[in-house]
């Protein structure tokens, strides 16, 4: 699972080539791979999966990292 900008650019890995449970709660504390804080927008979630037959499942997810306001 990697996570992109939305012009597409590589950000960092949240997980690579783990094996995973039917369900996942994942975490992205903000930091690319430089150890950069990332700016607020929207990002993609790249996710390529493989079932018990061997097939892929590739998923792009869209989300949003934000700040908070006070």
């Amino acid at each position: 699972m990697a996570i992109y900008g939305s012009g597409g650019n590589f950000i960092t890995y949240i997980k690579n080539n783990e094996m995973l449970g039917v369900e996942v709660t994942l975490f992205w504390d903000g930091f690319d791979n430089g150890n950069n804080i990332c700016q607020p927008g929207i990002y993609i979630l790249y996710v390529e999966m493989f079932n018990l037959t061997g097939n892929k499942i590739v998923k792009k997810i869209p989300f949003v990292l934000s700040v908070k306001v006070n």
